[in-house]
């Protein structure tokens, strides 16, 4: 199904909308933050945003998830390479987050229980 370019203009606003929120939260916490990180060399695979803090790899993920109509991660061929990029971080030892519109607002809590844990292991986060 076709979206208009009315509906497209539309849903590219929301998504920049969430990602201005992810990164007013990350400032806030005032971790340093790379935008669109490519995390490994033989692909092209990207975080929306990555933390790397001594051994500490956070990966971000916005999932532009609107309506009932399918999207980029929500077909057959785009979810299956979304689950290939998270395992491939996975193993490679990053911790991915995952977001929506509906549960951004998590985030910042999300970082803190993840610094308090890392905290317990190392001196600093």
């Amino acid at each position: 199904m076709e979206i208009s370019i009315k509906q497209y203009k539309q849903l590219l606003n929301k998504t920049c909308k969430y990602k201005s929120i992810i990164e007013q939260i990350l400032k806030d916490t005032g971790l340093s933050y790379v935008k669109e990180y490519k995390f490994l060399k033989d692909r092209k695979f990207r975080f929306d945003y990555a933390i790397q803090k001594d051994n500490l790899k956070i990966a971000i993920e916005y999932e532009g998830i609107f309506g009932v109509k399918m999207t980029r991660h929500t077909n057959s061929l785009g979810y299956s390479k979304d689950c290939e990029k998270y395992n491939l971080a996975q193993i490679d030892g990053w911790i991915v987050l995952r977001y929506t519109a509906l549960t951004v607002k998590s985030l910042k809590d999300d970082l803190k229980k993840i610094c308090m844990r890392y905290k317990s292991y190392h001196q600093t986060c």
